[in-house]
């Protein structure tokens, strides 16, 4: 980069909902930051300023700081960036909630993986292929975890109203990032051999296994009493039908026992639409499409983040009508990547009919995206609808969790997904 651009005005600072920034967070933490700015000579001063506001339903937070940066001429620029921290804005209650691996797996994403995987397609041609934003350093003090990222909101990108969800188009683009992002990912192990070990379990796992389940109990019988409200046609025939805890918990384990005789990708993890960003031309077509939020990336079947993506994010008219859509196009693009980046592999590659099959095979991750992630994103943001609340034993939590089980959106998408669901045998 050349020099930072000028951004924010002193005008645009707002007290930030941080109430004190540790010492430690200083100008030394971002001198690494600006080791390739031209002419760059000193950090004038860092102020914290307002972030959009942050959707209290999702774990992570961002702090946007705005740092005056003087250069070797005097010149003084302005210019803001995201800091994203596992400690900074998170409850003492919804960081025990995360897998004490999440932050390093996400810092070893931005600084080792996604830039391998970017390298990979600008190597065909200079083609330019974002995958994310740019992380301009991450650092782990003896109190705190943080990566410094690009502010992506100076490109112009934001989220989808999650309400409402993706169009068709909007499906289209997140469905071909979600391509692009796989297709290098299977090239990246046919390349560079297998993923370190962080990456070779879900957030489901042997270790956490009690924690889940203990988490999944509190919601399960709430669930079954707001079903009962939905005006669900047969609703007792569904209910008796639903896998118990133990399938569900069973079949996540089981699919982190990857099968080598499949396509296996880098699964993004957590593929719901405030993780997927977009940014528009001045005619307000869309421009571009990166992911944000690799805390649970987990090498398997790309099925994980299929079903999560269509049934978490995708407009509820579209979201069965067009499924078997979805995997068209999905698929078309993975093919397509895989000849650009020239995959070499003794198997087959993957027919539509390959990944139908795996729709089918681990389909329990679309009762699970609908019953949690589904859940929290349709639910309005208030007070109390916390991501630690939402999990938070007692009576307190159990009035929330009855309430988004309740609420009127979720009930009206949970009224087509359960048919779908039973009607697939899943």
């Amino acid at each position: 980069m050349s020099r930072p651009s000028t951004t924010t005005t002193t005008t645009e600072i707002n007290a930030n909902n941080l109430s004190k920034i540790p010492q430690w967070l200083n100008k030394e933490f971002f001198k690494p930051a600006f080791k390739q700015v031209l002419n760059f000579k000193e950090i004038s001063s860092i102020i914290p300023i307002t972030t959009e506001t942050p959707d209290k339903t999702v774990a992570s937070d961002f702090i946007r700081v705005l740092l005056e940066v003087k250069l070797t001429d005097n010149t003084i620029v302005k210019t803001t960036y995201l800091l994203k921290s596992d400690k900074l804005l998170n409850t003492k209650e919804s960081t025990e909630l995360q897998p004490s691996n999440t932050f390093l797996k996400e810092k070893h994403m931005y600084l080792h993986i996604i830039p391998v995987l970017t390298k990979m397609y600008a190597s065909i041609n200079g083609l330019n292929i974002k995958l994310a934003p740019l992380c301009m350093h991450a650092a782990i003090s003896t109190e705190d975890a943080v990566l410094v990222l690009e502010d992506f909101s100076r490109k112009k990108f934001h989220n989808v109203d999650r309400f409402k969800g993706f169009d068709m188009l909007h499906m289209r683009w997140a469905l071909r990032k979600l391509a692009e992002f796989h297709a290098a990912t299977t090239v990246y192990f046919a390349t560079q051999g297998p993923y370190p070990d962080l990456y070779q379990e879900s957030f489901c796992n042997a270790s956490n296994i009690r924690m889940v389940k203990r988490i999944t109990e509190k919601r399960q019988l709430h669930f079954r009493n707001a079903m009962r409200q939905w005006g669900l046609p047969h609703v007792e025939d569904f209910i008796k039908k639903m896998p118990t805890i133990k399938d569900y918990m069973e079949a996540v384990l089981n699919s982190n026992n990857v099968d080598p005789n499949e396509i296996n990708v880098l699964n993004h993890g957590q593929l719901f639409n405030t993780n997927i960003l977009f940014n528009y031309n001045e005619s307000g077509v869309i421009d571009e499409a990166i992911f944000i939020g690799f805390q649970h990336c987990n090498y398997g079947s790309p099925a994980q983040d299929l079903w999560q993506l269509i049934i978490t994010s995708a407009e509820l008219d579209i979201k069965i009508r067009e499924f078997d859509h979805f995997l068209f196009i999905y698929h078309a693009h993975l093919i397509e990547c895989l000849k650009l980046l020239k995959y070499e592999t003794e198997k087959s590659w993957p027919t539509l009919m390959d990944i139908q099959q795996m729709m089918f095979k681990y389909g329990f991750w679309g009762p699970i995206a609908a019953n949690t992630t589904l859940c929290n994103l349709l639910l309005p943001t208030s007070e109390q609808s916390s991501f630690e609340n939402m999990f938070r034993p007692g009576h307190e939590g159990d009035i929330l969790r009855y309430k988004s089980f309740t609420n009127p959106h979720y009930a009206k998408a949970m009224c087509q997904l359960i048919p779908f669901f039973a009607y697939k045998g899943i």
